[in-house]
C-alpha cells in the first residue's frame, strides 16, 4: 500500500520521479536499470546526430554567437538524455548540460520573440534552467547540515 504522506512529501520536494525510477526499478535490477537507460541515452544521441552527447557546451556557445540555430526538439532531448544518464548515477554534471538545455529553450523562445537580439532569449534560458538545478542543490546541501537560514530567501 502507497503511504500518500509520504508521496505528498517526496513530490513536494521534487523528487517524485527520482524516487519513483530509482528505488523501484534501479533497486530490484540496478545493472538493468543502467543498461536501459544507457541505450535511452545512445538512441537518444543517435537520433538527434550526436547533438545530445557530451556537456552541450560546445552547442551552447555555437548558439550563444549565433553560429549555429538548433531545433525546438533540441532541449527537450538534451534533458531526456541528462535524465537518463543522471537516473542510474551515471558520473557527470548537472550544471554544463542544464546549461546547454537552457540555451536551447532560449533559442526555441527566439522563435516567439523575433525583436530580441540573438543571445537574450538563449542567456534567459540559460540562466533560468542553471537557477533551477542550483536551487535544488542548494537546497539538499542547507538540509544536510541544517543551516536552514540561509534556504529561506531561496523560496
Amino acid at each position: 500500500m502507497i503511504d500518500r504522506e509520504r508521496v505528498l512529501l517526496v513530490a513536494a520536494k521534487g523528487q517524485l520521479l527520482d524516487a519513483c525510477l530509482r528505488h523501484d526499478l534501479g533497486g530490484r535490477r540496478p545493472v538493468v536499470f543502467g543498461a536501459a537507460c544507457g541505450l535511452i541515452v545512445a538512441a537518444i544521441g543517435v537520433a538527434s546526430g550526436g547533438l545530445t552527447f557530451g556537456s552541450g557546451y560546445v552547442e551552447a556557445r555555437a548558439m550563444l554567437d549565433g553560429r549555429v540555430q538548433l531545433g525546438v526538439i533540441y532541449p527537450l532531448l538534451k534533458m531526456a538524455s541528462m535524465v537518463g544518464s543522471y537516473l542510474p548515477g551515471a558520473p557527470g554534471g548537472l550544471i554544463a548540460p542544464s546549461l546547454a538545455v537552457g540555451a536551447g529553450i532560449g533559442n526555441a523562445l527566439r522563435l516567439i520573440f523575433d525583436q530580441m537580439q540573438l543571445p537574450v532569449p538563449i542567456a534567459l534560458g540559460m540562466v533560468g534552467s542553471l537557477a533551477a538545478v542550483s536551487v535544488d542543490q542548494i537546497k539538499s546541501v542547507t538540509a544536510r547540515t541544517s543551516k536552514h537560514r540561509a534556504e529561506a530567501p531561496l523560496r
